[in-house]
């Protein structure tokens, strides 16, 4: 009130009505500016409820509502992030949503739950390098993997229940040169022998550099082909099998795949098997062959014969 003048024409008296307005009086956007948009530091505000026809800026982010399309927050620098983020129940921030121009992370685990029944929901979690889809409801017992047909079908190519796994497609085993541990796959190896003369009941071994098998339970097929040479003659039988030594069968397992018959002159004797084997360990298994006979010579040949295999477990 120092600065306060004396009256004049204008006042004659003291009008306190000119230092004061009236709850209910407008500010012009220049009033506004420089009593509440310019504040500096912390400004504190009572209302109830603040409506913003436009967009509101903080920093490098837009808030902006569109009718019919929602609430959109955009950031405005190239290459900043959105992040969400809570407390924990002892009061430390807890970073659970980050979207970012490569990539949108959520963290730790999420739920996706019934909104009928709140406490029964799916948990995907991320742990180390391990993923884990858990359907935590009591009795949840089925995870179901859904497709549609070319025509809009609903398939379940996969469910999985408390008790079993049902797979609903057939199985596509790729080729593969050596199965890693628990890989399921099939491979198919040609013999790689050269065309060798044989010697009446001796096992002769056709695949001399090896098959490695690791761990697992396969069906293995074994096909033999042989020629014979020189006269006409007679063969009680052929065996083929494998073994984890050459020129044996021992380790492995064999199987007598042709009787006894007379073979003309020039014949072929083929022979096939297929048998289970179950391998504990990694081991190396050779493709053997044996034949009994008498007044012909045979010789192998390599063109057709082979092991085939395929993992099952």
């Amino acid at each position: 009130m120092s600065a306060y003048e004396p009256p004049t024409a204008e006042y004659p008296i003291f009008d306190s009505l000119a230092f004061q307005a009236p709850n209910s009086a407008s500010l012009t956007l220049a009033e506004a500016d420089q009593r509440y948009l310019a504040r500096q530091n912390i400004a504190t505000s009572n209302a109830s409820l603040t409506s913003f026809a436009g967009d509101v800026t903080i920093g490098n982010s837009i808030l902006d509502y569109t009718a019919g399309t929602g609430l959109a927050i955009n950031t405005t620098a190239n290459g900043e992030s959105i992040f969400s983020t809570v407390l924990t129940a002892g009061g430390a921030s807890r970073l659970k949503l980050e979207l970012n121009p490569n990539h949108i992370h959520l963290y730790d685990g999420v739920r996706f739950t019934d909104r009928t029944a709140p406490t029964n929901y799916t948990n995907i979690q991320q742990s180390g390098t391990s993923l884990s889809i858990s359907n935590n409801n009591v009795n949840g017992t089925i995870i179901t993997f859904e497709t549609r047909t070319a025509g809009g079908a609903s398939i379940d190519p996969l469910v999985m229940s408390s008790t079993a796994m049902f797979i609903n497609l057939p199985i596509t085993l790729g080729y593969v040169t050596t199965p890693a541990s628990g890989q399921l796959g099939f491979r198919t190896k040609t013999a790689a022998t050269a065309s060798t003369a044989i010697t009446t009941n001796s096992v002769i071994t056709l695949i001399t550099a090896g098959v490695s098998l690791s761990a697992g339970t396969y069906i293995i097929t074994l096909n033999g082909y042989i020629t014979t040479t020189a006269v006409a003659g007679s063969i009680t039988s052929y065996e083929l099998g494998i073994s984890t030594a050459n020129n044996s069968f021992t380790g492995g397992f064999s199987d007598t795949v042709l009787g006894s018959y007379a073979v003309p002159a020039s014949g072929i004797v083929t022979g096939q098997t297929t048998q289970v084997l179950n391998v504990t360990a990694t081991t190396t298994f050779f493709f053997n062959h044996r034949l009994i006979f008498a007044t012909i010579v045979p010789s192998v040949s390599t063109s057709l014969s082979f092991i085939q295999y395929t993992r099952i477990a």
